[in-house]
């Protein structure tokens, strides 16, 4: 087993979003549960805890790449776990901004874009290296790369559209900054996917490896810090108020 910078990364990252789902399930149960109807809490926290399992898998694949066939088998878990999370994320959008809208619709071509994904991944059976910087590339590929970028962009871009409207519209002082805190930690996690997958920088793949890496492990750790310190001054200053994501309230 290799441990590699990548590897750690996504386990820190998937140690973020998972404290976020735990986060949100809280003020979700607090709140009153499915039996108040608080629908949006509950998809947000399958959300964040869905896409803490997708970096934790992540994080192993990186750690088992010696073994073809375990990260094969979990490249492509990866990839179908991140295409369930793309439909999650537009059914989100539907549910919280298009409540009267058909989703199957735009649920049919992401399904396909999901399917075409793993398709592609077992057909290329993509073999990983290190970098000099002890970094993982995954060697995706240009097609592979593309596909997944799209799903990344489309499940990523899931809460930055509702924590940046929740921010933009909310006369919560405590909702704007969780708000502005989530969209700016979206907005970094979608460009630092870019740089990985699309590579638009002019830069040697050592140096675009470590800045992934780097980026990934800056958004886990931004989620853990800054919701534990939330917590920490809400008990510290006796606030009892529960935050939960009142989106259609504040739509």
């Amino acid at each position: 087993m290799v441990v590699t910078t990548t590897a750690i990364a996504f386990i820190v990252l998937s140690a973020g979003l998972g404290f976020c789902g735990w986060w949100f399930l809280r003020a979700f149960r607090k709140s009153g549960g499915l039996k108040n109807n608080q629908k949006i809490g509950f998809l947000l926290s399958l959300f964040f805890l869905g896409f803490s399992l997708h970096s934790f898998v992540v994080g192993l694949s990186g750690l088992f790449f010696p073994y073809s066939e375990i990260y094969f088998s979990l490249l492509v878990f990866t990839h179908s776990l991140l295409g369930l999370l793309a439909l999650l994320g537009v059914s989100m959008i539907y549910h919280i901004f298009l409540p009267k809208s058909s989703v199957y619709s735009a649920l049919l071509p992401v399904f396909f874009l999901g399917v075409l994904t793993i398709f592609i991944t077992v057909l290329i059976h993509p073999e990983p290296t290190i970098t000099g910087g002890n970094s993982l590339d995954f060697n995706l590929g240009p097609i592979l790369s593309f596909c997944v970028w799209i799903l990344s962009l489309i499940s990523i871009g899931m809460p930055l559209i509702v924590f940046s409207r929740l921010f933009l519209f909310s006369k919560d002082v405590e909702l704007k900054i969780l708000s502005l805190l989530i969209s700016v930690l979206a907005f970094l996690g979608i460009f630092n996917v870019s740089i990985q997958l699309l590579k638009f920088l002019d830069i040697s793949e050592n140096v675009r490896s470590k800045m992934f890496d780097a980026g990934i492990s800056l958004v886990g750790v931004g989620f853990v810090i800054f919701l534990a310190s939330l917590s920490f001054a809400r008990k510290r200053l006796g606030v009892s108020k529960k935050i939960s994501p009142r989106v259609h309230a504040e739509n």
